[in-house]
């Protein structure tokens, strides 16, 4: 079990010796008491099934005594009778053994247990006449696992909403998500306990089982405890998934033959544009695949980008001859228009049509990842994992009358979403055991995306990023990454078109500006509870520049800068004249007020700041570790300061936070640019002695300085409370991975 690998940790720990949770205790006084205790709760749970498993051989040993050969052969002709009409007849076989205990009554009108409490109980030790007490008492119970808690999953009984404790043991080795089950649940230490076997469905299955539940209870007219005895095959059979119709459906595949001079050049073009990937090149022959998308997954875990390819046919090229198959209608006609704004004159010379089949309502998508051999080998499958969640949320489904849950959760239905996002989490977890991976990636992400609660099964932290490539310009020859999580975003078609419009221009400086602008204002509005244009207002673009600008623009000079925020200014004029809107006039206002500060906040980075740049570095480092959510300690101390004065070559600064001020000594080339009022985030000692600068805000900043000021403050106690954790986690993946066959 999970927990396991962290108790073992701690079990190392000298009784004198800090304890790993980061309480700063001493482990004696601390967590060796609690895992003595769950040592000891062990140890019961061991004897428990011991007992289980003593107890059930004398259940079986007492039926196959009791009953003559032909008797035996007629209680197993019935079970194979029950199951023989379900649908999932083959998944119900495992439930024999239960049932001939449980749930089938024998000639003299008892069930098994019944039966053996009758003839034998009195004769059994006082531990095991209580176990088969319990078993008697036993009725089936349709649960749903809705939490985590340290021993095991929490658990809420679908019919009285009472929540039950289910502890990690041999027969619940790990929660999955939102899954559920009706089975027979065994009270013992606190905890409730499989008693014979069970299955663990979707939370879709949950939903089945229960509404055959009440179905029956109504068409019955039977208390709750007959009919889940008596339909306890029905009631599970009604989980599992309906089965597929496996009903194909004709499609179409394209093979187009073009005459196009230097093909094998002409692919290699395609190529570094990621419109096509490269299987083999010989040189003469270039063999591989037309791409309809590419993605840059960039993971905590990975020290450089992992290029995913989403695949949309085949792709040859020898010679002066080209050869494309694809089942992707209008593939022909961008590759065409591709080869010509490259420069080349295909021309069609044959093209063949070919009918396929495929299962009805599915669509296959085939993806190629190109791993980093720095990596893991599995940061590659987490990699496609990420691509395939993101494409999930943008996938019509017909249950929503072809809407995508994406478009469903910005028409603010989200519980309709929250559902889908269980079954989907429940269902990418089983995925990510089949592949071993020690890490599992989560929803999370996507839940804060939509306002939606985070899941309890999931870390709050990212594990990656995930970027997707836009091909750009009047040829659709430039590319552009945005991140997935824009896509159908209500910003995310007005900046594209835009930057469109701009780099038409062909001016570097301009292309540059612009996606600066784009970047900005697309990774602001993100975090941002916008659904048009209209809903940003003057509070909105202040805060974007003074707060954002600073943050994410302190490597350039200010020329870039400026040519960024005038980019900024004809991007509004475009959304006014394209909406009706005011946000030219608006970030005019702001901009008069707040440039001329900007300026001195870049002028002093370059006239202060080290030239190692280790300030910057080191913050970037803690920004990196804060989304990733690492507990990671810092070779430098980060404080917030305000400037109160400057004084003859002097600065005197509040220390926020500390209640203290202090005194800088200023480079005189910096002087002029250091303002009163101005924030500046710095690398010190500590005592507050200036070691690097990293950021600098202008006075206008002033009312979104809490935030960082928190986060700052809480970092080292973070660091220290999260690290036992952190590592807890880590050993718990390998000791899950080693455990799988």
């Amino acid at each position: 079990m999970e927990k396991k690998a962290g108790a073992s940790n701690m079990a190392e720990t000298p009784r004198n010796a800090l304890c790993p949770c980061g309480s700063g205790k001493k482990y004696k006084k601390c967590c060796m008491n609690k895992q003595q205790e769950r040592e000891i709760k062990r140890v019961r749970q061991r004897r428990f099934f011991d007992q289980k498993y003593e107890l059930s051989q004398m259940v079986q040993r007492f039926l196959d005594e009791s009953l003559s050969y032909d008797e035996r052969e007629a209680v197993n002709r019935t079970f194979r009778r029950m199951i023989e009409q379900k649908d999932h007849r083959e998944e119900l076989k495992v439930f024999e053994t239960l049932w001939r205990f449980f749930l089938n009554r024998y000639p003299n009108g008892l069930r098994g247990v019944e039966w053996f409490q009758q003839e034998k109980g009195r004769r059994l030790s006082p531990e095991l006449k209580e176990m088969l007490d319990r078993w008697v008492r036993l009725v089936p119970r349709l649960v749903q696992f809705v939490d985590l808690h340290d021993e095991g999953g929490v658990a809420v009984d679908r019919l009285t909403g009472e929540k039950l404790l289910m502890p990690y043991c041999e027969t619940l080795e790990v929660v999955r998500p939102w899954g559920g089950m009706f089975a027979f649940l065994e009270p013992f230490d606190g905890g409730y306990y499989v008693c014979g076997v069970s299955s663990i469905v979707d939370p879709k299955g949950v939903e089945r089982a229960e509404e055959n539940i009440r179905v029956l209870l109504t068409q019955t007219d039977w208390p709750y405890e007959k009919v889940a005895v008596e339909h306890f095959l029905d009631i599970v059979d009604a989980g599992y998934p309906p089965r597929a119709d496996d009903v194909q459906e004709e499609r179409t595949r394209w093979t187009y033959e073009y005459e196009c001079q230097e093909a094998a050049e002409a692919m290699r073009k395609l190529a570094s544009i990621g419109r096509a990937h490269i299987d083999h090149d010989d040189g003469e022959k270039v063999e591989g695949s037309w791409c309809t998308n590419v993605y840059h997954y960039v993971g905590v875990i990975s020290p450089k980008p992992i290029h995913v390819f989403e695949l949309g046919g085949s792709l040859s090229a020898h010679r002066s001859r080209l050869v494309l198959s694809t089942e992707e209608e209008g593939t022909a006609e961008q590759l065409v228009s591709l080869l010509q704004a490259f420069g080349y004159s295909p021309k069609e010379r044959k093209r063949g049509t070919e009918a396929v089949l495929r299962r009805k309502g599915i669509e296959n998508v085939s993806l190629h990842i190109d791993s980093d051999p720095d990596s893991p080998p599995w940061v590659a499958t987490m990699a496609g994992l990420d691509v395939q969640m993101e494409k999930a949320l943008h996938t019509p489904l017909e249950k929503w009358n072809g809407k995508t849950p994406h478009e469903m959760a910005r028409e603010g239905r989200v519980q309709e979403v929250d559902e889908w996002l269980k079954e989907y989490e429940f269902h990418l977890f089983n995925m990510q055991e089949r592949a071993n991976l020690p890490v599992l990636i989560g929803v999370n992400p996507i839940r804060s995306r939509y306002g939606l609660p985070p899941s309890p099964f999931s870390s709050s932290h990212r594990l990656s990023d995930l970027w997707k490539m836009k091909w750009m310009g009047p040829e659709r020859t430039e590319t552009l990454l945005i991140r997935a999580e824009w896509e159908g975003m209500y910003f995310t078609d007005d900046a594209l078109a835009f930057y469109n419009e701009v780099i038409v221009s062909g001016e570097k400086e301009a292309k540059e500006a612009c996606w600066a602008v784009v970047l900005l204002v697309c990774e602001y509005m993100t975090g941002r509870t916008f659904s048009s244009w209209e809903d940003v207002g003057e509070e909105d673009w202040k805060q974007c520049i003074v707060d954002q600008i600073p943050s994410r623009w302190s490597s350039f000079s200010w020329e870039v800068v400026s040519r960024a925020l005038d980019m900024l200014l004809e991007w509004a004029d475009w959304l006014d004249r394209r909406y009706g809107t005011n946000h030219r006039t608006v970030i005019g206002a702001v901009l008069e007020e707040v440039r001329s500060e900007l300026e001195h906040c870049f002028a002093l980075l370059d006239e202060w700041r080290g030239e190692n740049g280790k300030g910057d570095e080191e913050l970037m480092a803690w920004q990196l570790a804060r989304l990733f959510g690492l507990p990671i300690s810092l070779s430098v101390g980060f404080s917030f300061f305000r400037v109160k004065r400057v004084e003859q070559g002097k600065a005197v600064l509040d220390w926020l936070a500390h209640n203290r001020t202090v005194t800088w000594d200023i480079p005189k080339r910096a002087e002029p640019h250091l303002l009163p009022g101005m924030y500046i985030v710095a690398a010190t000692d500590r005592n507050g002695k200036l070691d690097d600068l990293a950021r600098v805000y202008p006075p206008s900043f002033s009312p979104y300085v809490e935030p960082w000021l928190q986060a700052l403050q809480e970092w080292p106690d973070k660091v220290e409370k999260e690290r036992a954790a952190f590592q807890e986690r880590l050993l718990a993946s390998l000791s899950r991975l080693l455990r799988r066959p």
